[in-house]
């Protein structure tokens, strides 16, 4: 869940132009979570004797599984290049400060 914990602090940070990328893939990856969950508390609500459908759950649930891993990778790979424009954007203006020159970002 860090993944998700920086992609909601970067999304609160940035402007909404920016951000529009980052907040969709972060919006799939939280809907793909809240299904898993429904889906996982249909599967324990069902009576033991309605074997055929917890089959089509569990197998229903697998394939949410890799849904939501790609949805997290996808978001990672979103969120790691803002971070990565944000520590170049930092260094930038630690160059500027350090060589006595106004920053004006």
């Amino acid at each position: 869940m860090a993944v998700r914990e920086l992609a909601e602090i970067l999304c609160a940070r940035d402007g909404d132009g920016e951000a529009s990328e980052l907040r969709a893939a972060l919006h799939h990856a939280v809907t793909l979570d809240e299904q898993r969950v429904r889906l996982v508390a249909a599967r324990h609500g069902l009576a033991q004797g309605d074997s055929d459908r917890v089959i089509g759950l569990v197998a229903a649930q697998s394939h949410l599984d890799d849904e939501r891993d790609r949805a997290y990778r996808a978001l990672d790979h979103i969120a790691s290049s803002r971070v990565d424009g944000l520590q170049a954007v930092h260094g930038d203006l630690l160059r500027l400060i350090a060589e006595g020159r106004q920053a004006t970002r």
